[in-house]
């Protein structure tokens, strides 16, 4: 499965996902879309039975959103110039949509542009009330990300990479 198909499955019905797009590209914001369409974006990803929290799916209706209002990838993921420009030449006002729209368009990764998307807060923000807030998933998953971060820090002074008191 390409990246396309993958984010437009994140919300898997055509019809509603086309409308969906429409409003939010025409400037309704994100949480008042979700509102429209709660049921719409799936809350299990890859056949897997673990359901995923408000902000997880949030981020995928996005993506879906962004993705179906962009069509198919038209520029050159390689193209560090062109993609710089779109970013920073870009009408829409927050940095996650720039980047979305960014990826979208290459159908690419980008992350080694320095654009700061919205921390979970927002995106949880964004979701209805009737998603799970935290789910076991996402509390897994910041156990992990914390124990990643403590395993990365220095034993000694617990400074971030790269350490400079290696030496003493």
């Amino acid at each position: 499965m390409d990246l396309v198909e993958k984010r437009l499955g994140y919300w898997p019905n055509a019809v509603t996902r086309a409308e969906a797009a429409r409003l939010f590209a025409g400037g309704m914001s994100l949480a008042r879309v979700l509102a429209r369409y709660p049921d719409e974006v799936v809350s299990v990803r890859d056949g897997a039975t673990v359901e995923r929290g408000a902000a997880r799916r949030a981020i995928w209706a996005h993506y879906a959103l962004v993705q179906e209002a962009v069509g198919e990838p038209d520029m050159d993921p390689n193209d560090h110039a062109a993609i710089e420009r779109l970013v920073s030449e870009s009408t829409v006002p927050e940095g996650c949509i720039r980047y979305a729209v960014a990826e979208c368009r290459t159908g690419a990764h980008l992350r080694q542009y320095n654009i700061q998307p919205p921390n979970l807060d927002w995106y949880r923000k964004q979701a209805p009330a009737s998603w799970p807030v935290d789910t076991p998933d996402d509390v897994e998953r910041r156990a992990r990300e914390r124990g990643e971060l403590y395993a990365s820090l220095c034993p000694i002074h617990f400074c971030p990479p790269p350490c400079e008191c290696a030496n003493e």
